[in-house]
């Protein structure tokens, strides 16, 4: 697991491989986890495989703002 502040909030992220980046994002009531098959297999093909925990998913910080609507979600990204 690694972190890195985006828009005043600390994510969580999980990482494989090396390459063009593949994101995988989850909703509700998924997380970052669910993809950790999926991303075994970009990786091994060759990809970077990234899967975020959105903004209040532990371990992610929830947002000072209070805010998660679309518009926040895509410029987390």
């Amino acid at each position: 697991m690694k972190y890195v502040q985006a828009n005043g909030v600390r994510f969580a992220y999980l990482e494989q491989g090396n390459g063009p980046l593949v994101m995988f994002m989850h909703g509700f009531p998924d997380n970052a986890w669910s993809y950790r098959k999926q991303m075994q297999v970009f990786a091994d093909a060759g990809y970077r495989a990234v899967s975020p925990f959105l903004r209040g998913y532990a371990p992610t910080e929830i947002p000072a703002d209070g805010i998660f609507d679309p518009i926040a979600l895509g410029k987390d990204l």
